[in-house]
Parts: C-alpha cells; structure tokens; sequence
C-alpha cells in the first residue's frame, strides 16, 4: 500500500473574495468548479492545466453551517473543527481501501466512511493525534 499524492488542503475563512484574489492574483491559481457532491460555500482552486482543485476553501460564515459539511466532517468524538486548517487529504489505489480500513480495525482507530458510487470515489476519515481531520481518498 502506498500514497500516491497530497490530493488537497482545505481550510475555512471569513473572507472569501479576498481569498479569491490572493490565490487567483498572487499565487497564480485558477479559480474554478465546483465539485460533484460539494458542500455549499465551497470554493476550488486549480493549478493550471491541471483537472485536480488543490485548494479548498470554506466561507465559515456558510459551511460550519451545512449539513453536507457537518456529514463529512463530523467523526465521532472528535472536537468539532480543527481550526483554519480543517483537514489534508491523500490518495490511493482503490485496492488499497481495505486494506487500510483492516489496519484502523486492527489498531482500534475510530473512523468513518463514505462511498461516493456517482464519483468512483471511497473515502476514510480518520482524526490525527493532534486533533486534526485526514481525509483518505481511494480511487483509480
């Protein structure tokens, strides 16, 4: 079993349009589309030519409220945001999706997770012990 990639970081802000400008104007990222199944108050940023949003930003003002949000963040016993860095992801090999489920079983590591049929995508989220959320992304 192995990481193929960072797949992306989210954090939340209050701010979203000077957000916006930061890392379309001064980093040079591409502003782009939503995402299937996106949380509301989610916006995705693109390095350019790529299909993958490497960034995800929040409007704390919008998604701490969403249910969408509360489902995929909410793990249980974990405190209920991690800060402005909500989480990190990661991604593997679909092969690998139960592999690492049998290995959190193994060391009772509490866990959650999605199956999302309409993107081929499984997920795992798992908190780190230092409270932060990290998203598994499995795919081919």
């Amino acid at each position: 079993m192995a990481i193929k990639r960072l797949d992306h970081i989210n954090f939340i802000t209050n701010n979203m349009q000077s957000t916006i400008e930061f890392y379309t104007q001064i980093i040079g990222l591409i502003h782009g589309d939503k995402l299937v199944g996106a949380a509301s108050g989610m916006e995705y940023f693109y390095l350019p030519n790529q299909s993958i949003a490497i960034l995800h930003v929040g409007d704390a003002h919008i998604t701490r409220n969403s249910s969408r949000f509360r489902q995929i963040a909410k793990i249980e016993n974990s405190a209920p945001h991690t800060g402005v860095i909500d989480h990190f992801c990661l991604q593997f090999e679909m092969e690998d999706y139960e592999i690492m489920e049998k290995k959190l079983i193994e060391n009772k590591v509490t866990y959650e997770k999605y199956e999302h049929s309409n993107m081929l995508l499984n997920q795992i989220w798992v908190i780190d012990p230092n409270n932060i959320r990290v998203e598994m992304n499995f795919c081919n």
